[in-house]
């Protein structure tokens, strides 16, 4: 009878900590799904409503010269700007350690093709 209720019990315990981790992954995917459409809504509102020059591949340093930086310190990431063929345009880390802390803050990269 002690060994049933030692075997109930450890199997409780088991499907607990199964369950609780399940729920805990569920949860940190839906919170950075929901990070990167927040920060896909900022960066189209940086393109086509806050800028005054015309969105071309050429133009995205100067649009972004200083509200990557700010969008990146305030979603607390590393944001990496890419063109559509893929080539590097933009990242946010070194200007974002260097103006608003003398240490790294952030802890999760993002990149983002536009």
């Amino acid at each position: 009878m002690i060994l049933l209720i030692f075997l109930a019990t450890i199997l409780i315990i088991s499907v607990t900590i199964y369950q609780y981790d399940e729920q805990t992954k569920e949860y940190n995917v839906s919170r950075f799904g929901r990070k990167e459409e927040t920060l896909k809504k900022e960066i189209t509102i940086q393109l086509y409503q806050r800028s005054t020059v015309a969105v071309t591949t050429e133009n995205l340093q100067t649009i972004f010269q200083k509200a990557i930086y700010e969008i990146a310190f305030i979603h607390n990431l590393e944001i990496s700007l890419y063109d559509l063929k893929g080539n590097f345009k933009n990242l946010s880390s070194f200007w974002v350690k260097r103006f608003y802390t003398q240490e790294p803050f952030y802890t999760k990269s993002v990149s983002i093709k536009i």
